[in-house]
């Protein structure tokens, strides 16, 4: 099966390219038709919409940025029921969600990226009005489920963002762009209903202040739904519904637009949301393993048990599950137009968050893996400043952007665990980051010399730091006020450390307008990721980790083009990294005396291939496709790797080596008194991949792999019903009620046990909108 995949992958990858040339000629040919005979292909032509995109720091049409940007509208996500990051996976090429924490508070993949299962320190960077977004305590974003509402739209850029985004990553940058003002008054209001007694709502308010010199638009959103999973704990004998969903949001735009020369953008949100998170479910265990022994079989009786209760009802935890959290963000952003072509841009970001998680990591009622048990809120503060001087010189031929930025965070908090039936413990910790970096970039027109050729070269140099203080306490005594403030307590060995990195990063590019419609482009880039302490007792042997560097070569095409009467919008990429001095999870000890520490121990190369396409049929039919195929290995390791345990199973730890996805939508040609009714699908199917590893399996064993699933989301949607402001929508996600794992730990080797948390089941509901004015 693995073979067939394989081969399938191959055969995809050389049409597509293949089929870019023929698309060229067929595109010449048919334009030349047209001309000669009607203009109805010119019309159907500029039937597909055109994307704009801020992929390098400015407006653009996407299909003339020479990058691969997958753009994702707010109506998509509302038809396929996309509510967290943990959903957007399933409509991004190259993009996966990373489930060992909370559904919550995501950790993003792209092209085989992802941080170590120990880092805080992000591969793929989350920005909202481009500003990045702190990460929790458990290393995903912060802001919780209540950030997906009133976008304008959600932009995936691939590869490292070295140059012109502000922290340094190796995989990418998703920028979360919120709808600004208007001009003139208007409103919407919406409600859902939907299974799992779902109760929703959003609204829309906007409204000028005064004329179109100062508006403001205000939007909220809210939930309550039930959860899918039944848990008891030692709170709620007969159970709580996790997977549920309770969250309210609140976000208001300021703009003031006094000139043609002047703008100013403050955007502020706010969100709260109150979870019971996601429960891990046992599926594997052994009668030997140390968490039977410890537990005198009871781990394995419960192992038998959770099998006979099936995947929606959890055979217990120790430990209250909590997933909650606040977020207070406010991104202010002044644009000044300037003489000779210049433009001045400020973007400034504040943002706080609290964090409350409490996760059980065994799935049991026993105390084996239970961390992060404080009820404490975690605390993180985030300050970013970013300047920008952008321009245009030499009679227009030369683009170009010089800026500055500035990052400090902080952030303290509170860990309570137990592990292996230890007396409880806590661990205290007043973490400090800053990051700091001067960057430019200039497209230089060179048609003068080659037509229709551009070249790109952009630099950035980083500067990051960061410092902490820890301790660590039996739970009786408490904390005290402060960090070393309970004299009982003892500093954790060498607990006050600082690490401090910098690095150069780069991208070049070559871009070809073969045609108005088809763009061919060659690129390079570096990215790179800072290093970090180790933290709690591995620090004392094993103090510091390095950064990790990767270096991208990337060739694409993105052409419109017709076949016959047919529109056609095609982008395919292909690239190679070179993956180097990679921040490796290592394991010391056994347990459970077994330290977790992070090593430069490892150097890889990647290399894959991503597509794009929608075909407007008709009409009334458009139809599309992705795909996307990674191969990640691993060409060296350090001395202390353990090199089975990365070379069987961690090539594919939350990597699925494909991806695939076909969509359509079919809009029923009605009298426009009847409106606008639209049926829409969309099925994303993924291979086979490893969990997050802690042991070393084989990938073949029980507990060890995510296996290959597929899920199909379809909607139906009736605009302006009967000439009226009024549309009704229905959605329903994972129609098919697949069951599938999202993601897992196992500590087969070590422990004789692995967990796994699953997806969402079907989720169905209607959607009533009333709007009104400019909405």
């Amino acid at each position: 099966m693995r073979l067939a995949i394989s081969y399938r992958a191959v055969l995809l990858s050389t049409v597509v390219f293949g089929l870019s040339p023929f698309a060229i000629c067929t595109k010449g040919f048919a334009q030349t038709s047209a001309a000669s005979t009607t203009s109805s292909v010119e019309e159907t032509k500029t039937s597909l919409e055109e994307i704009i995109v801020t992929a390098q720091r400015k407006e653009e049409n996407l299909q003339t940025v020479p990058m691969v940007v997958t753009v994702v509208s707010q109506q998509k996500l509302e038809q396929n029921n996309v509510q967290t990051m943990e959903d957007l996976q399933y409509l991004v090429p190259s993009m996966t969600s990373i489930s060992t924490f909370s559904r919550d508070s995501s950790i993003l993949s792209i092209r085989g990226q992802e941080p170590s299962e120990t880092s805080s320190i992000q591969a793929v960077v989350t920005y909202l009005n481009e500003v990045p977004i702190p990460t929790t305590v458990s290393g995903g974003v912060a802001g919780g489920p209540g950030m997906l509402f009133d976008l304008s739209n959600v932009q995936v850029l691939k590869g490292p963002q070295g140059t012109l985004f502000g922290r340094n990553s190796t995989g990418g940058a998703v920028l979360f762009d919120t709808t600004r003002p208007k001009d003139g008054f208007g409103g919407s209001l919406q409600v859902t209903y939907g299974n799992y007694d779902d109760r929703e709502s959003t609204g829309v308010l906007n409204l000028p202040l005064i004329g179109d010199t100062l508006i403001t638009r205000i939007a909220f959103a809210e939930q309550d739904r039930d959860g899918f999973s039944r848990v008891p704990t030692p709170n709620y004998p007969n159970g709580i519904d996790a997977d549920d969903r309770h969250f309210y949001a609140f976000r208001d735009t300021l703009s003031f637009h006094p000139n043609e020369t002047l703008q100013n953008d403050l955007i502020v949100s706010y969100d709260n949301y109150w979870n019971h998170g996601s429960p891990n479910f046992i599926i594997a265990a052994t009668q030997t393993g140390l968490a039977s022994l410890l537990s005198r079989g009871g781990y394995y009786a419960d192992f038998l048990e959770q099998q006979a209760l099936g995947p929606r009802v959890n055979i217990g935890s120790d430990t209250p599950l909590v997933s909650q959290g606040t977020d207070l963000s406010v991104q202010n952003i002044t644009s000044v137009q300037l003489p000779a072509d210049l433009t001045f841009r400020n973007i400034f970001g504040f943002d706080h968050a609290n964090t409350t998680l409490a996760q059980d990591f065994d799935g049991s009622p026993y105390p084996l893996a239970s961390v992060f048990g404080s009820p404490t809120p975690f605390p993180d503060t985030q300050y970013t400043e970013e300047a920008q001087l952008l321009g245009k010189s030499f009679n227009q031929k030369l683009d170009w952007i010089v800026g500055g930025f500035y990052l400090h965070n902080h952030d303290t908090y509170v860990d309570g665990y137990k592990v292996f039936f230890l007396p409880t413990s806590n661990e205290y910790s007043n973490d400090k980051k800053s990051s700091k970096a001067i960057y430019g970039q200039a497209t230089y027109d060179l048609s003068s010399v080659i037509p229709k050729l551009k070249f790109t070269a952009g630099a950035r140099y980083t500067w990051d730091n960061e410092s902490n203080q820890e301790q660590a306490c039996p739970a009786a005594l408490g904390l005290g006020t402060g960090i070393f403030s309970n004299p009982a307590c003892s500093p954790i060995p060498a607990s006050i450390y600082h690490a401090a990195y910098d690095a150069a990063t780069w991208n070049l590019a070559l871009d070809y307008q073969l045609d108005p419609d088809t763009l061919l482009y060659v690129s390079g880039r570096r990215g790179y990721r800072a290093g970090s302490s180790n933290t709690g007792a591995a620090y004392s042997l094993f103090p510091q980790f390095g950064p990790e560097f990767v270096t991208d070569a990337e060739i694409g095409v993105k052409s419109d083009f017709t076949i016959g009467n047919v529109p056609i919008r095609l982008d395919a990429a292909a690239y190679h990294d070179d993956y180097s001095q990679i921040q490796v999870t290592q394991y010391f000890g056994q347990v459970p005396n077994l330290l977790i520490y992070i090593g430069n121990e490892g150097d890889a190369r990647v290399w894959g291939t991503e597509l794009e396409a929608t075909v407007e049929l008709t009409k009334a039919l458009q139809v599309g496709a992705t795909f996307d195929y990674l191969n990640f290995k691993y060409t060296s390791f350090g001395a202390a790797v353990t090199t089975s345990a990365l070379a069987i199973a961690g090539e594919t730890t939350d990597r699925p080596p494909e991806k695939y996805s076909l969509n359509a939508r079919y809009k029923l040609l009605v009298n426009p008194d009847v409106g606008d009714i639209s049926a829409s699908a969309n099925w994303a199917w993924q291979a086979t991949s490893a969990f997050q590893i802690v042991s070393a399996p084989d990938i073949n064993l029980p507990g060890s792999h995510v296996p290959s699933f597929g899920l199909l989301n379809v909607a139906a949607d009736w605009h302006s019903m009967f000439g009226k402001p009024v549309d009704l929508s229905f959605f329903m996600s994972n129609a098919l009620d697949k069951l599938y794992i999202m993601g897992g730990i196992t500590l087969v080797t070590e422990a004789g046990f692995a967990v796994a948390k699953y997806g969402e089941p079907r989720m169905f509901g209607f959607r009533l909108k009333y709007h009104f004015g400019t909405e």
